[in-house]
This record gives C-alpha cells, sequence and structure tokens, in this order.
C-alpha cells in the first residue's frame, strides 16, 4: 500500500470512529448545525495558537464557531527552540546561524495564507484541490522558494491535494519545517524542512573582497562605493557599487551592512578585506565584520611614507619587507633597512607591517595579494562612466558587467582543463623550477629541500612548506612540486578548490539579469526621487574672498605686510611710482666706487723701456662699462722710448 493511500486510510477510519453516521462521499456535508460534533475530540478539531505575554507559546484544539475567528483548520503549527529534535543534525546546524535568535513570529501569519474556501463556498464540502500540478513538484528536493510565505503556500497545496494532516515546525523567521500529524503514532517518514540558502552558495570566488571610493566627475558630484573580490583565474570580479553623498563612516557603514547581509558574511570569520585607510571604512569594518582580516593597501602605506623619506633604495627594502613571506625573511629585511636608516625604521614601525606584509597574512583566502588593485583596475574601467549623470552611470557600469560575464562564461566553457588559465601557468612554472631542486628523503610525509643555500621542510599531509608560499596562495610551490615529482604523486590532490574551472565556470554562469526601460519601470506612487542637495566644501568660496585691509597680505596671511614702504623707481630714480608706470625719461647711472681697494702707481725702469701703472679714471669707467679698460699708448722720440699703460 502506497504512503497516500495508507494516509488516507487512516483519516477515514479516524473518521469513522469519531463520526459513525458521515458518508464515503466527503464532497457533500449537510448544513451547518445539523452535524453534532464532540468538543473533546482533538484530531478533527481546528486548532487555535493562543496568545500570551511571551508570543505564541501553545496550540490548543478547539472547535472554530465564530466566523471571524476561523482558521483555515488544515495545517497545525508549533513553535519550537530546537529542530534538531524533528528534523536532524542538518537543522541544527542552520540553528546555529546568523538569525538563530529570531522569534518567528511573522512566519505564520494567517492574514498572509490565502483561504482555499471562499466565501461564497463555505458550505461545500472539503475537495482536493485539482489545479493540474502535481503534489511531487509543489515540494520537490533541492526546490527553491523566495520567501517563508511562498514555502507556506506551497505546504498548504500540497496538503490540499493530498488530504495529508500535516503540521508545521518553526523555530524563526528562517527555518521552517513540517511533519506528518501521524509520526508519533504510526511512525510516519514523511517531512519537509526547508531554510535559507548558505552562503557557501553565494560567494563563489575567493573569499576576499576589495573595498574602495572614487569621485564622480558630473555636476552633482559624489562619491562611488565599490567592493571587488577576485575569481580563480585571478581576475576582477564586481561584486557592488553605489553612488552616495560622501565618503564617510556613515554611508561606509551602510554599504558594509547591505554586503553583510547579501552575501551572508556573518561576523567575517571566513572573510579577507582590504583597503585603504580611511577613518569611515576602518570603523565600518571593525564594526560589522569584527573577526574579518582587514588589509591595508601597501601602495598607500608607501606613498604615505615617502613623503618624509625620497630614496629609491628605500623603497626597494620596502617592498622586501611587504613580500616577505616568513617572520625570519621579514625580521631579516627589516633589520637592514634599521642598519641603513634608523628615522625611516622608525616611522615605517608606526604604519603597522602586520596589516600590508604577506608574513602575517591569514591563511584559507589562498590569495597573497597586499595592494587594493581589485578596486583600482574596476575605478580605471569606469572612470569614463563616472563623468554622466547617475542613472546613466548605473546602467552603463551594469551593461559592462553583464557583458563581462556573458565573455567569462564562453571563455570559462571553452576551456576544458582541470584549473583555470592562470593557475595551470603557476603550477607549470613551479614544475619547471622544480627541476634545479635535490630532495632527501625522510620518514612519514615530510621532505627536506635543498635550495641553493637555502633549505625548506615540506609536510605533504598538512599542505605546509618552509617558504609559506603554498598554504598563503593554495598552490603548491617549487619545493612542494619537486617532491610531487619525485614521488609521483596526485597534483589535483594539492591544489585549492578555488582553481578549479568547475567553480570558475559556476561563478559566471548566472551573470546579471536584463533590464526593462524607464517607460516599463512600475509606477509605484511615490514621490520622484530628488537629487542630493548641493554640498559646499568647508571654509570660505575661493572666488568670493573677504577684502584685505591695506596692512594685509592678499595671497598669504603669514606674509609681511609693504605697508609704510616706499616705493623708488628703477628707471628715472624717482619716488612714488615703479619702472612699469613712470612717465620720465631714463636717468643716466650714477658714478659708483669699484669693489675692492685701489691699486697703487709703480714704475719699472729699463734699458729700453719705461713702464708706469696709474690708477686714474676707473670710477668713472667702472661703473658705466662693465670694468672696460682704456689704453694709451704714446712713443716718445727719445733712446729710451716710453710705454705707458693707464686704467
Amino acid at each position: 500500500m502506497t504512503k497516500r493511500k495508507r494516509k488516507l486510510q487512516n483519516r477515514i477510519e479516524r473518521d469513522a470512529q469519531i463520526e459513525p453516521e458521515i458518508t464515503e462521499e466527503r464532497d457533500e456535508v449537510e448544513d451547518e448545525g445539523a452535524e453534532s460534533h464532540d468538543s473533546s475530540v482533538d484530531e478533527d478539531d481546528c486548532p487555535v495558537i493562543v496568545e500570551d505575554s511571551r508570543g505564541y507559546t501553545e496550540v490548543e484544539p478547539c472547535l472554530a464557531e465564530n466566523e471571524e475567528e476561523e482558521d483555515d483548520g488544515l495545517i497545525d503549527v508549533e513553535i519550537c527552540n530546537n529542530l534538531e529534535d524533528h528534523f536532524g543534525q542538518d537543522a541544527c546546524e542552520e540553528a546555529t546561524g546568523e538569525n538563530s535568535d529570531d522569534s518567528g513570529d511573522d512566519i505564520w501569519d494567517d492574514d498572509k495564507i490565502p483561504d482555499p474556501l471562499s466565501d461564497d463556498d463555505q458550505e461545500e464540502a472539503e475537495r482536493p484541490c485539482n489545479d493540474g500540478v502535481q503534489p511531487d513538484d509543489l515540494l520537490a528536493l533541492h526546490k527553491t522558494f523566495n520567501n517563508a510565505d511562498e514555502f507556506k503556500y506551497a505546504l498548504l497545496r500540497y496538503s490540499l491535494k493530498t488530504e495529508y494532516d500535516i503540521k508545521m515546525f518553526k523555530s524563526s523567521s528562517d527555518r521552517l519545517g513540517a511533519k506528518c500529524t501521524q509520526h508519533i503514532k504510526e511512525k510516519c517518514p514523511w517531512m519537509v524542512y526547508c531554510s535559507f540558502e548558505k552562503s557557501k552558495s553565494k560567494l563563489s570566488c575567493r573569499p576576499i573582497i576589495g573595498l574602495d571610493a572614487a569621485f564622480m566627475k558630473w555636476d552633482i558630484k559624489g562619491q562611488m562605493l565599490a567592493a571587488v573580490g577576485r575569481d580563480g583565474d585571478n581576475r576582477i570580479f564586481p561584486i557592488a557599487w553605489a553612488v552616495v553623498e560622501v565618503e564617510d563612516i556613515n554611508n561606509w557603514m551602510w554599504f558594509v551592512q547591505l554586503l553583510k547581509k547579501d552575501l551572508s558574511l556573518g561576523d567575517g570569520a571566513d572573510i579577507t578585506i582590504i583597503s585603504d585607510k580611511h577613518h569611515g571604512l576602518l570603523n565600518a569594518v571593525r564594526d560589522e565584520l569584527p573577526k574579518a582580516e582587514h588589509r591595508l593597501c601597501a601602495r598607500h602605506i608607501l606613498e604615505n611614507w615617502k613623503k618624509t623619506h625620497k630614496d629609491i633604495e628605500l623603497e626597494r627594502m620596502f617592498w622586501k619587507i611587504g613580500r616577505s613571506y616568513t617572520t625570519t625573511s621579514f625580521a631579516t629585511n627589516l633589520e637592514v633597512l634599521k642598519m641603513y636608516n634608523q628615522a625611516a625604521y622608525d616611522t615605517l614601525q608606526c604604519t603597522a607591517p602586520t596589516t600590508w606584509s604577506r608574513a602575517f597574512f591569514k591563511l584559507g583566502s589562498c590569495c597573497n595579494d597586499n595592494l587594493n588593485n581589485l578596486s583600482e583596475s574596476f575605478n580605471r574601467n569606469v572612470r569614463e562612466s563616472r563623468r554622466k549623470p547617475l542613472l546613466d552611470f548605473l546602467t552603463e557600469v551594469r551593461r559592462k558587467c553583464m557583458e563581462r560575464n556573458a565573455k567569462r562564461t564562453i571563455i570559462t566553457n571553452r576551456w576544458k582543463k582541470r584549473f583555470t588559465p592562470r593557475a595551470d601557468r603557476e603550477i607549470e612554472l613551479n614544475r619547471q623550477k622544480a627541476k634545479d631542486l635535490k630532495r632527501y628523503m625522510t620518514t612519514g610525509c615530510l621532505h627536506e629541500i635543498e635550495c641553493g643555500d637555502d633549505i625548506f621542510c615540506v609536510d605533504m599531509e598538512k599542505k605546509t612548506c618552509g617558504c609559506g608560499y603554498w598554504q598563503l596562495n593554495g598552490i603548491p610551490c617549487m619545493h612542494a612540486m619537486c617532491v610531487i615529482n619525485t614521488t609521483k604523486l596526485n597534483l589535483n590532490d594539492y591544489v585549492s578548490d578555488y582553481y578549479l574551472t568547475s567553480r570558475w565556470r559556476s561563478l559566471y554562469e548566472k551573470g546579471i539579469k536584463p533590464v526593462q526601460g524607464m517607460n516599463l519601470w512600475p509606477r509605484l506612487g511615490r514621490l520622484p526621487v530628488l537629487p542630493p542637495p548641493t554640498r559646499f566644501n568647508r571654509g570660505r568660496p575661493h572666488d568670493r574672498a573677504r577684502r584685505k585691509s591695506p596692512h594685509e597680505s592678499a595671497s598669504n596671511k603669514y606674509k609681511l605686510t609693504r605697508h609704510g614702504r616706499i616705493v623708488t623707481c628703477s628707471n628715472c630714480k624717482k619716488e612714488g611710482h615703479n619702472k612699469s608706470r613712470c612717465p620720465n625719461p631714463t636717468a643716466p647711472p650714477q658714478v659708483t666706487r669699484p669693489r675692492g681697494r685701489p691699486r697703487k702707481e709703480h714704475v719699472v725702469y729699463g734699458d729700453s723701456s719705461h713702464v708706469r701703472a696709474s690708477q686714474e679714471g676707473f670710477s668713472q669707467a667702472g661703473s658705466s662699462q662693465g670694468g672696460s679698460s682704456q689704453v694709451r699708448a704714446s712713443q716718445g722720440g727719445s733712446s729710451q722710448g716710453r710705454f705707458g699703460f693707464s686704467f
């Protein structure tokens, strides 16, 4: 005997014991009041939920004598604190979720459930619902419902079609279950359980999210907030974006709250956030995702550090520190910086290197990013779109992401290898590097790898290497690849699932749905959305500067005033005006005394010549002719002759 027939027979036999005079045809009933019901019977009476000060805590059977308080009478409801007693361990795991403390009072609302019998058919008997839909299609395994009301409606239709007595169990607004009422007496195994979709299927990319803001370039300004992820092929995956008036703590709090709700991030224990050092963003992540790993962009740290220490050698040392995979190499590179520049070392210590150095990153994200290139790439791709008005900007960004997902879907379907293209290239590169290494055998799953002057220990069971690359990225390093090549191990067992092509393909298979034109949007009958009010910067506008007093400088308030100074014209050497407005002719240059001590006169006599140097007319020629000299030569008629120089 099938389950449906056995259930129907049990119900008919139970009804026959209570009402011996009832006929086998349940489609016809006598007028109201003709039948006599026993108020002590529990099975056929309509259940009524009794409400007390603590909420709905008890279900009591009674007769629905009042039409205004009449319930549908088809499904009993029981509120239970622990669904594990009825639906097993899976329900218990769901109950430990984020909303496990919900009261669930908003789940079973009689006003929201459609009455299977209309007001005109209250006199007629109950009939199985025949609308062409099979009962098994209503509650099929792994079927998805949009909300709890849709599931309850499907459960009600299933009860009408199969004529089963079904009892509902609820513990919160996210978890519902139903069982046959005969599960205790006759051990009926029929049950159904429904809960919200787990967060594992909502974030198929690697658990790292880059957060950043960018300025809008249209008339009303504003800023764009964006969240970007990274897929298995090491490419960006836009998650969410929004436009706000200004980047502050309130807007970042609103954005992170929506992101947390949509992706079911919980307290952020399994997620990694990377961003800049904006105070509003730091506070929002700290309050909403307290257990999330928050990395800071090393590029922003470097730019701030270079303001006080401009040296190309310091920049090289900085990147060595940031790209260190182990704490030992981190300490070594930091010590080199300390010996090179003590002041730069002290300043860098104040930037919290644990937030931007790979040596301190949390394992599990399979991503070694210490740069926020995710968000920077997205901002660059929508740079021209940010010049457009709000609706045009949002439409264009959505279309770009929609087309990008469609192209990625084609690429993922064409790729036939087990791992993504970039992961496959990285694996092959490490395989080639492993040929130059030497392995020393040990017991168990441990191996010693010699790489030049360095020696690393590889644990194939824990999937770790002394270099730190494998456990942080999820791809075997060249030391682990040396062990895999020499011991003939299966490579597929040692690569993270985030790099699988199947997971990469599932990330893009749904994509973004198209949107109808604005003229086809439904009218909500509400006030139209107005643009945000104009936001002015702090202080007085530059084009409306305060008029300065005669004693103040127009450009700098710390500059000395020119009040009381006497202006002398450099053209006519008169006071009261300058050269640009001088109406007088150019004055002759003044005779000035040459610099330095004047030379003394000296005479040298010889056999055939007489030399004499004298200082005359020097002051007159030195100023006007720029130090030029005048030479006079005369030849006497005497036998001794005379030649003289005059400067």
